[in-house]
């Protein structure tokens, strides 16, 4: 039996975490459109990138009550589906944006040709994020099927995981999303972060709420 008080501060993550994610996520895109190297100088550069870094930490830590409360009624996939997304998180949420916060700046000193637009990625860098953008958007579309089929609640948030896997694909199609210094291709490349910090947020609210028995929609 999960104590109550380790219930309350998952929930308490889960929201708080969500909230950092999503708008840490969604100010780095609008401030940082291309991840430039004169960008990475800036003085908001490294805080912002460990904010966001702190947001997926919160949301790993209140993950596994979470994990609780769906695992019984929303079944196998459910249960895959939130295993892959913290294992995303953990390789993107927190490695990657700790690379962001703490390495770039330096580079962006040393050589900052590196980080230009034509410099090659490294063929283990381009591996790596391929591999993780596949498991990423195998994990929310996992993760949405019971909610959509209403074994759990709400099916909107079935939906906006749906969303979040197809703008993720989308992001990483788009010729330059990533790396260009359009916001709005930014914000799209930001978009899947922020819908899954939704989410996240309404499973808090909702464990925060007393729905301790379980999230079944039934």
């Amino acid at each position: 039996m999960i104590g109550a008080r380790l219930v309350r501060t998952s929930g308490i993550l889960l929201l708080v975490g969500g909230v950092v994610f999503a708008v840490m996520n969604t100010f780095t895109a609008v401030s940082f459109p291309g991840d430039t190297a004169a960008q990475a100088k800036e003085a908001l550069w490294t805080p912002a990138f460990a904010l966001v870094a702190l947001g997926t930490m919160m949301l790993l830590f209140g993950a596994p009550v979470l994990y609780s409360r769906i695992a019984g009624p929303g079944g196998w996939m459910a249960q895959a589906g939130l295993i892959l997304v913290a294992v995303v998180g953990m390789a993107l949420g927190i490695y990657g944006n700790l690379q962001q916060a703490l390495v770039l700046p330096w580079i962006a000193s040393q050589a900052p040709s590196m980080l230009s637009a034509a410099a090659p990625t490294p063929a283990a860098f381009t591996v790596f994020y391929i591999v993780a953008g596949v498991l990423e958007a195998l994990g929310l579309v996992a993760l949405a099927v019971p909610l959509l089929r209403g074994r759990l609640a709400p099916r909107w948030a079935g939906g906006a995981l749906v969303l979040a896997a197809v703008l993720g694909i989308l992001s990483f199609v788009v010729p330059g999303s990533s790396m260009s210094g359009n916001v709005g291709l930014s914000l799209l490349a930001a978009a899947p972060s922020v819908l899954l910090a939704i989410f996240f947020i309404e499973m808090g609210r909702r464990i925060l709420a007393g729905q301790q028995s379980g999230l079944s929609a039934r």
